[in-house]
């Protein structure tokens, strides 16, 4: 939560700072978002320790946890387990997932190639449905 308070800080800085930049075309909301998601990205990006730099088909891109599963979540249990995932995992499933870009445009932000973006995503998901999976299969056994 400290860094997320960090960020948040930061990027509230880096609006009032550039201020004059903001050109007027588009929303204004549209370029606070944008510049809060560069402070994220570039925070993330220094702190990154290494990136896979692995190509997966397009297809394992749907791996998909059991609707039911996630249903037993409630919104700090889902938060707990997308940020067990590594950096670039995590950084590429918010992107795409919670933020609505595309592999495309993840590429560009992260410096990667969309097949990484794409494996990234593809692992991320990997991971969540296997660690949802197990947290339900503990309760279900404490029950």
């Amino acid at each position: 939560m400290d860094l997320a308070n960090d960020l948040l800080q930061d990027t509230f800085i880096l609006i009032f700072q550039k201020l004059d930049t903001y050109s007027g075309l588009g929303e204004f909301k549209g370029w606070m978002r944008q510049v809060a998601v560069n402070v994220a990205l570039t925070h993330f990006r220094s702190h990154s320790r290494r990136r896979d730099n692995v190509r997966m088909e397009e297809q394992h891109e749907n791996a998909m946890v059991d609707i039911d599963l996630v249903s037993e979540l409630d919104y700090a249990e889902l938060a707990k387990f997308i940020g067990g995932l590594s950096d670039g995992r995590r950084q590429v499933f918010n992107a795409y997932m919670i933020e609505g870009y595309s592999h495309k445009e993840i590429a560009e932000l992260l410096g990667i190639s969309e097949g990484t973006s794409r494996s990234q995503l593809f692992d991320a998901k990997q991971e969540l449905k296997r660690a949802i999976e197990n947290e339900v299969a503990i309760a279900k056994k404490q029950k």
